[in-house]
């Protein structure tokens, strides 16, 4: 849909990044933002502004983000829609709308997903360093980061946090499968934030969805450019405090 010639003056956005009709309800929720355009060519380029001082090696290269402007640009469309909007896709929407552009360095919808070493922090500074904790009414982050193995050889992924912080995530129940056109294209791990070493750790409200794909989906030839049995591949993890939206 072409928009009127002074669409992008005095701050306003393109007729085609104004939202669809509402439910019936009245509200649009998980899928409101799948229908965001993706953004190509110079909207995209190597950068790591996303991503907080770590200590391990950098996850950036390579690996395309939106620049500066764009984010600016998905920031105010998501300050233009109205109360009870949010940016909520589902989880399948996660896995193959997501997770699986990241991992082929495709163009992403636009979003508000951020590439971080998750676990090298607390989730609480990992969202006051990465967002506006109460911008645009969220109550739910969204991270992409890659996991580590806690040891060389071993097949654990490591989850404690670095940089002196005492806290580590815990892996709660069994995993989900995530499940497209009759196909587990993903899973869903659910995992609990504690303070404190793991002798001694106390549980905390914050809590966390890891997605992870599902390598036996993947087309030959397509894992990434890794070892698909190795833990250091992407994953996309959802952070929100227990008795808030999840």
């Amino acid at each position: 849909m072409e928009g009127n010639g002074d669409n992008n003056s005095q701050g306003r956005l393109p007729d085609r990044l104004q939202p669809f009709p509402a439910n019936e309800d009245g509200l649009n929720y998980g899928q409101i933002f799948s229908f965001l355009p993706d953004l190509s060519g110079e909207a995209w380029m190597e950068n790591d502004q996303f991503q907080v001082e770590q200590r391990r090696q950098p996850v950036q290269q390579g690996v395309k983000e939106i620049e500066e402007e764009q984010v600016a640009w998905a920031d105010e469309y998501f300050r233009s829609c109205p109360p009870g909007y949010r940016f909520l896709p589902t989880d399948e929407q996660l896995i193959k709308d997501y997770l699986l552009r990241k991992v082929n360095n495709e163009p992403l919808p636009i979003n508000r997903i951020r590439t971080v070493v998750l676990y090298d922090y607390r989730p609480d500074v990992l969202v006051d360093n990465n967002h506006n904790r109460n911008a645009h009414r969220e109550k739910q982050w969204y991270f992409f980061t890659l996991r580590e193995r806690k040891y060389p050889n071993g097949t654990r992924p490591s989850r404690s946090v670095a940089h002196g912080l005492d806290g580590y995530w815990k892996a709660t129940g069994v995993d989900k499968a995530i499940i497209s056109d009759g196909q587990v294209i993903g899973f869903r791990k659910a995992l609990d934030f504690y303070d404190g070493n793991q002798s001694s750790g106390i549980k905390t409200k914050w809590k966390m969805h890891e997605y992870r794909l599902n390598q036996k989906s993947l087309p030959p030839n397509n894992n990434n450019g890794s070892d698909p049995t190795k833990l250091d591949d992407w994953v996309l993890c959802k952070v929100y405090m227990k008795g808030g939206s999840n």
